[in-house]
Parts: structure tokens; sequence; C-alpha cells
């Protein structure tokens, strides 16, 4: 019980964080709502005002003009107006019954909000990115002092995120991203409930149009229905990772973002076979919104933004329903925004951030003779999350069968899934020869969680092809008992499995949190500090540097790759004029070098003096403290 209390309990900080993160996606969806016009999809909202807000720093943000605090204010009095307006209006914000999912995501947003960035690269670039933004109110540029982030010239949509909520809260909230993780997920997971349900509750006929905006109004959002959508998204879902959902990754953002932008496509396609033209630009420009917010989250998301481009031109191409001239027509709304956005963007990295991202290695330095390793590593990886991997497998299988003649809507959606698919991966191919490492590209680094990118495209293709599947079936109802039953479990598996989704409660991490706490007194900023974890890879170094800030500077960082360990700290300490020293663990070798006893099993902070090192704190490690409990 009281592991449980722990994993729920929050700072009032923390507590103040979370209202303030609600507001600003209230604000945020009302801007949406406004934004994507009649006929939107109001389950997209969230998203819509993301790519506004987004677009609105990205555009005179670099400009250099205004602070960003002048660009958050007019975008709050906007925002309000807007509010004010869709009242007016008597037009909700969000889908129906919104605040029914909410309640259920409750406990899910109480665990967000509790939680302590401990992830490599939450604490290496994403919220330092939105650190910076809070210290300088601009984006990073060469008049201003150096980013500590690993990548300060990444997109900085996830960061906007961090940056407006805690101008809410008059603090830095670290977990605003991952709260804002969790609606973004319960909000695709009720479109795609929708148009399953829809689906399967429509004729053959229908089918073939697909799911039209009458049709999918119709369907009632109760509880049951909401639960029906947050399990989609979560536990239904092949590519449901929680650690990518609870941090400040942009991985999750990009999954749902490119899933409403294939969405949105997909319906675009689908009205203008049934000669809705007007209908089709509505959805082309949702769509457009869609690929906005994904563009400005990741560099590489234009290769999900061109992919769609391509399946689009599939498409036309081949179903004779939809007229090339009738795309034309609209191409410039879902074109243009996103990228006028990615290229204004890529000029002012170009001028005033120098590298900060990955890029391609010159062609002569590309590793193709290490092609067949790195495609069996992939297929290998690939092997082992059946799942996802076999339901793209199925649409690309299904997709070869219907190229020839799309006729229905779901042979489009077949079209649109397996383009995507092939495309992608054949890119992050080409990257492991061209980007990556050798080491990195040898592993297949992070192929999986790459792919997890495609979630939601994954998501609405097979929630589709169960919904073909249950509208064959005559007999095929769902009982209410189990109506009721995912009802219960939404709301009670995060508390159930509140000590697992916590994992940044590892004692190592809640040690280095500690640690931080106990030597930031005996810092100043002239200081110079020399972390030393030797048998780690670096992970709770991390969580000291980023917890550091602002207090003494890191010289340099010793980890289990330091060997040998005698030799190098000596070097280093001789080198880098280091002050203060931080030690985990002070093995014999290094003894007589920091003149403190071996095998203590405690952490020292030393402090140079005229006659060598003074200790001056030490504390248990945490494997000594349980015990001694």
């Amino acid at each position: 019980m009281a592991t449980l209390i722990n994993s729920f309990t929050m700072s009032s900080g923390q507590l103040l964080g979370m209202v303030a993160l609600l507001g600003i996606a209230l604000l945020i969806a009302s801007l949406g709502a406004i934004a994507a016009g009649p006929n939107r999809r109001s389950e997209s909202d969230l998203i819509f005002g993301w790519a506004v807000v987004s677009s609105v720093f990205t555009v005179i943000g670099t400009l250099k003009v205004f602070s960003f605090t002048h660009i958050a204010f007019g975008l709050g009095v906007l925002s309000v107006l807007t509010l004010f307006l869709l009242w007016r209006r008597q037009e909700r914000i969000g889908p129906q019954s919104a605040w029914k999912a909410v309640l259920l995501i409750l406990p899910m947003l109480f665990l967000a909000a509790a939680m302590i960035p401990s992830q490599w690269d939450d604490l290496t670039h994403w919220l330092p990115n939105a650190r910076y933004l809070l210290e300088q109110d601009t984006f990073p540029n060469s008049g201003l002092p150096k980013s500590t982030s690993t990548f300060p010239a990444y997109p900085y949509g996830v960061a906007l995120i961090t940056y407006l909520a805690s101008k809410l809260a008059g603090h830095m909230v670290d977990t605003a991203t991952a709260l804002f993780n969790v609606l973004l997920v319960a909000s695709y997971g009720l479109l795609v409930a929708r148009i399953a349900v829809t689906v399967a509750q429509s004729s053959s006929q229908a089918s073939q149009t697909g799911p039209t905006p009458e049709l999918l109004n119709k369907q009632k959002a109760g509880w049951a229905f909401c639960a029906l959508g947050i399990l989609i998204a979560t536990a239904l879902s092949p590519t449901y990772v929680t650690r990518l959902v609870l941090s400040s990754y942009a991985d999750l953002p990009t999954t749902i973002a490119i899933g409403f932008a294939s969405v949105m496509v997909w319906l675009m396609l689908n009205s203008l076979s049934a000669g809705e033209r007007m209908l089709a630009h509505s959805y082309a420009w949702q769509a457009g919104l869609a690929a906005t917010a994904a563009i400005a989250l990741k560099q590489v998301n234009l290769v999900f933004f061109l992919s769609l481009l391509i399946a689009i031109c599939v498409v036309v191409l081949r179903d004779r329903s939809i007229s090339f001239r009738d795309i034309l027509a609209l191409s410039h709304k879902f074109i243009v925004l996103p990228l006028a956005v990615y290229v204004i963007w890529r000029i002012y990295v170009s001028y005033n951030i120098a590298g900060g991202e990955h890029a391609f290695r010159p062609f002569e330095g590309w590793i193709f003779d290490k092609t067949d390793e790195i495609l069996s590593r992939m297929a290998l990886i690939a092997s082992k999350k059946g799942g996802y991997f076999g339901v793209m497998t199925l649409a690309t299988l299904l997709a070869l069968r219907v190229v020839w003649r799309p006729q229905t809507a779901f042979h489009r959606l077949t079209l649109i899934t397996a383009i995507m698919f092939l495309s992608y991966n054949g890119f992050l191919l080409l990257s492991y020869l061209g980007a990556f490492t050798p080491g990195e590209a040898l592993r297949a680094a992070s192929y999986w969680r790459y792919n997890t990118h495609l979630g939601g495209v994954c998501l609405i293709f097979a929630a589709c092809v169960i919904a073909h599947t249950w509208q064959r079936c005559e007999r095929c109802k769902v009982p209410n008992a189990l109506a009721s039953l995912a009802v219960v479990i939404v709301f009670v598996t995060p508390i159930a499995l509140a000590k697992k989704f916590r994992f940044d409660l590892e004692p190592r991490i809640a040690y280095a949190r500690s640690i931080i706490k106990n030597i930031r007194p005996h810092l100043t900023t002239n200081d110079r500090l020399l972390l030393a974890e030797l048998d780690s890879d670096g992970r709770y170094l991390m969580v000291m540097r980023y917890g550091l800030f602002g207090s003494a500077s890191i010289a340099s960082e010793m980890t289990a790759g330091h060997r040998p360990y005698a030799k190098t700290l000596s070097t280093r300490l001789a080198k880098l004029k280091v002050s203060h020293i931080w030690i985990y663990d002070v093995l014999p070798q290094l003894g007589s070098i920091v003149g403190v006893p071996s095998g203590t099993n405690r952490s020292y902070l030393l402090k140079r003096k005229d006659s060598g090192w003074a200790v001056q704190g030490s504390w248990p490690h945490p494997l000594t403290v349980d015990e001694n409990k």
C-alpha cells in the first residue's frame, strides 16, 4: 500500500504543473477547433491546435523580433477569444463526451504528473531544449549562450508544450509532455474507435465510400465507448510503450500526429471518390494541420509527409473514381503549411545553430558492405514484435493484391498503410547505411522504437480489418457486462500497475536525485566537478548532470567504458582543473589517488586541497540503505 501511495504522491509544484498543462491543452484545443473549420473531426482538436501553436512560434520566433513571452501572450489572448466564440456558437471543444474520457484517464494523468524525468533522451536534449526556451525566451542562436542540449537544432514542437505549461505554472513543468501524451493517446483512440464502430455497423454499400461524417457523428460516446477508444490506443495497440508515453520523447506525439494525418488523407480520398469535393477540401486542410504538427516534432518526420504524398499519388493513379485534377485542386491545403514550417526552420538552423542534429555522411562513407548484416538484424528485431510487423505485413500483402484496381475505402487505407510502412523502413535502412555509426547500424539501433512512429497507421488499419470482419458476423454483439468491464479496466489498470509504470522510482535513479540535493550546497558556479560512476554506462550520471544545472560546471564524466580507470582519472585531473570529484564507488586502484579507502559501499564528494583531496560528504549506496531498513 505504501508503494502504491508513493507512486501517486506529488508535490504541490507537480500538482500545479498538471493543472497548468490541462489549461494549456484546453486553450490549444480551442485554437484547433476554430482553425480546422467546418466538418472537422473534433477528436483531432488537440493536434490541430498544436499545429497552429508550432507554426506561429516557428514563423514569428525565427524572425527574432518578438520574445516567446509576447508570442505566448498573443496566442493566449487569441485562444480565449476562440473559447468565447465557440461558446457563442454552442460548439464543443474536443469529441463528444470528452469529459468522460478525461475522467477515465485521470489515474494515468496523476501517475504522469507524479513522475520525475529519468530517461536518457529526456535529460540530454528534450528537456534541455525546453529549459533553454524558458531561460532565453527565444530559439537558440549564435548571439546567445550555447544550449546544453545534445540536439539543439531539433524542431521545438515538444519543447513548446513544456514551455507554455511552465510559463503558466511559474516553474519548469518537467512532466508536461508526458501529461500531454496521455491526452493525445486518448484523443486518437476515440477517433479510431468511432471509425471502427461506424464501419462495423455500416452496410456493405457504405463500405465502398468509407465512413461519412453523417455516419461518424451518429455514434454516441457513452462510458463504454470512451473506454473502448482508450483501450484501443493503449492495451490493444501493438506499439503502445509506456516508457515512451510517460516521457518527453517526440516518439509518441509523432505516432499520434502521423496517425491523424493518415486518417485525414484517407477520408479525403474517400470523399473525392464519392464526389464530395467540398468535404475533401476540408479533410485536406485537416491532414495538412496534422502533418504540420508532425513536422514540428522531429526533422525525420518529413519522411512520413513525403510517404503520404507518394501514397496519395499511387491511389489516384490506380483508383478510377478519383480524378488527378481534383487532387491538384486541393493539394495546396495539404502541402503548403507543412512544407513552409519545415523550410523556415531549416533556413533558421542553417544560419543560427551549428550542428546539433543527425546528418548523413558523404556517400563514400556509407557502409554498403554491411547491408546483409543490417537487414538480418532488422529482420530479427521484427520477428520479436509480431503484433505490429504482422499487421503491417498483412497490409503489404493485401496492397499487392489491390494495387492494380482499388475500389473500396478499405483498399485505399490498405495502400496508404503499406506504402508508408515500406517507405519508412526503406529510409531506416538508408539511415543505418549512411547516418548511424557502424556499431549502431550493425545492431539496428532503436529499430523497434522508430517503427512505433507508424503505430497510429497500424492501429487504424487493424481496427478496420476487425470492423469489416465484425460487419459480416450477424450474431456478434458486445455483452453489457463486457462493456462495463472495459470501463473498470481503463480506470483501474494504472492503479494496479502503478509500480510497474513508475520506472523513475528505480533505487539508483532515486539515489542519484538524492545526491543532487546533498552536494548542491557544497558547490558554487565557479567550481568544476568530475562525476565518476564506474559500474554504469552513464545513465545515472545523466540524471545528476541535468539536476545540477545552474550549479558547478561538469568538467568531465567517467563511466564503465573509461578503462584503465586510474590512468584516465589522473590524466583528467591534471588537464581539466577539477575542483571537486563525486565518485560512486572507490575502486582499489583509485584509493591512493583520491585519498579515500576502497570498498566502503559509499559515494563521496571530494574537494581539492593543497595537500590532496578532502571529503566533503559521503552517502551509503542504495542497497546499503535498504539493508539498514
